[in-house]
């Protein structure tokens, strides 16, 4: 998954799509990225409903996750080799 990054002060305007998604990869509950971004787990729920938007501060620590997700990601070897041949299937059991 790749992240656009954002070098403006301000929120892109897909901001809760991106919150969601973040903790969507990185397996967290809302209250979870919350202690990671210093915030309360009613701060991350009303970024995703769209009902305030995170500070600068905020923001640039939930790209540095997405950052530090992306880079873990690519790390990770591929769990499907689209030039293998797909595995055999034996029938006649």
């Amino acid at each position: 998954m790749r992240y656009a990054s954002v070098t403006s002060a301000e929120t892109p305007h897909d901001y809760a799509l991106r919150i969601k998604s973040l903790r969507g990869v990185r397996e967290l509950t809302q209250g979870q990225l919350a202690e990671l971004i210093g915030v309360s787990y009613v701060t991350v729920n009303r970024w995703e409903n769209e009902q305030s938007r995170p500070n600068q501060l905020a923001w640039r620590r939930i790209v540095e996750l997405e950052s530090q997700t992306t880079q873990r990601v690519a790390e990770q070897p591929a769990a499907y080799d689209a030039s293998s041949p797909p595995p055999s299937m034996d029938f006649a059991a």
